[in-house]
């Protein structure tokens, strides 16, 4: 019972500063910002974070095959990367 009051008020808590950053963060700053940025470098961010994603779901899967645990699919594994970043990032 405790915990589950303790996960809505982290929740509660977490809506409300985004509201409030969303509500005040100055979004003409930003966008003036990102028109001075040039392209290539945007998409070399973009390659080099997708890359990192595909190298840590190998080394996940050399550490199963070490701990001689479940063989599972080089696609499998980055798909389950991928899902527990996006949950490490966005769930409270």
């Amino acid at each position: 019972m405790i915990q589950q009051k303790f996960t809505w008020a982290r929740a509660v808590i977490s809506l409300g500063l985004l509201v409030w950053l969303v509500r005040y963060f100055e979004w003409n700053q930003l966008f003036a910002s990102l028109s001075h940025v040039y392209p290539k470098w945007i998409a070399c961010a973009f390659i080099v974070g997708f890359l990192q994603f595909g190298i840590s779901a190998w080394r996940w899967q050399l550490v199963l095959k070490a701990l001689d645990g479940p063989r599972l699919p080089y696609l499998v594994l980055l798909r389950l990367y991928l899902m527990s970043g996006f949950f490490n990032n966005f769930a409270p």
